[in-house]
């Protein structure tokens, strides 16, 4: 594979279901830091959260993306398993941040 020197080149490496909920998961990760709320919320909370917006973002879309139509049980298989890949990415994300002190 040749290594992409534009935008759509990026974009058309990324096209595999399991590339794009990583890159997902991180973007999530990076960007609930931002939120004020975000900080007060335990460790354990920060996680169910997280993997609820994980979740939730796929399913949704594939509810949106069938419409009227039936989707079929393939379908909502691969949803939550970019999910999940999202979250594990997303988790891997925020663990390899260096710890800050406040000392």
């Amino acid at each position: 594979m040749e290594f992409p020197t534009t935008i759509q080149g990026l974009l058309d490496a990324l096209q595999t279901p399991g590339l794009i909920a990583i890159v997902v998961g991180w973007l999530w990760s990076q960007v609930v830091e931002y939120v004020p709320a975000w900080a007060n919320l335990q460790s354990k909370y920060k996680r169910l959260v997280f993997l609820g917006l994980s979740l939730l973002i796929p399913v949704i879309a594939l509810a949106i993306s069938c419409g009227a139509a039936t989707c079929d049980a393939d379908s909502w298989y691969r949803a939550i398993t970019a999910g999940i890949i999202s979250f594990g990415s997303g988790t891997i994300a925020f663990l390899s941040r260096p710890v800050k002190n406040d000392t």
